[in-house]
């Protein structure tokens, strides 16, 4: 399963976690499935009884439900002034920003290059150093 950037945060489908500036929310699972069905549908929206057939299937859901998702999944995104989602009056919900899919490994990749490039200078590896000043004199 691809994570998804939104904005400055990644959505890691597969583990239900958002990161974002450092810190790492878990969130629950109705909450994953509603975040990827709006990176899904982009630039779309999506009527309230869409997400309560493909989300909540055979279940009867309260407007209540659906409402505390969404916020929690604001709060998650950290998404105060419901600027990443918004609702439409009497039409649903949209993401406001374009979802980036990308691979998972790509992302293990990026970041396995960027750790070796930070611990990868000579002051951290002494016996590389003084082999380079035995071969210099």
């Amino acid at each position: 399963m691809k994570n998804i950037f939104i904005g400055n945060s990644l959505f890691i489908p597969k583990t239900r976690v958002i990161k974002q500036e450092g810190r790492e929310i878990k969130i629950r699972n109705k909450e994953s499935e509603l975040l990827f069905l709006l990176c899904k549908k982009y630039p779309n929206h999506i009527s309230r009884e869409e997400i309560e057939k493909q989300i909540w299937t055979q279940t009867y859901v309260t407007d209540n439900t659906l409402t505390q998702t969404i916020s929690n999944l604001r709060n998650g995104l950290n998404d105060k002034k419901h600027e990443i989602i918004i609702t439409i009056p009497k039409k649903g919900y949209c993401l406001n920003i374009e979802p980036k899919f990308i691979d998972d490994e790509k992302i293990k990749i990026e970041n396995l290059n960027s750790d070796f490039k930070k611990n990868s200078t000579l002051k951290n590896i002494p016996f590389l150093k003084m082999d380079l000043l035995l071969h210099i004199y």
